[in-house]
């Protein structure tokens, strides 16, 4: 199932996620793009020229951002709004 819903955001604020579209991780989208079934976090789906010059690549998965976990779209969102996204922890 698709649960959570994949929620689709672009990130446009400067920073680290600029240029990025995120989404939700499920089950679903698990399967769709092969990724583990117990992966959590929030999935790279589409990479922007300003992205890609970062090193980010579809498919990557944010897991946290200064030590506190993402667990939606939304939540990165808010990260990159506050403008101090330091520590990153992602996996290809």
């Amino acid at each position: 199932p698709e649960i959570p819903p994949m929620d689709r955001r672009r990130i446009s604020e400067p920073g680290p996620f600029n240029d990025l579209v995120v989404a939700n991780l499920s089950p679903a989208l698990n399967e769709k793009l092969k990724t583990p079934v117990s992966a959590e976090g929030v999935v790279v789906v589409e990479v922007g020229l300003r992205a890609r010059r970062a090193g980010w690549r579809p498919g990557d998965i944010i897991v946290s951002v200064n030590g506190r976990a993402v667990e939606s779209t939304a939540a990165l969102a808010a990260e990159a709004r506050d403008g101090r996204s330091g520590a990153l922890r992602f996996r290809r």
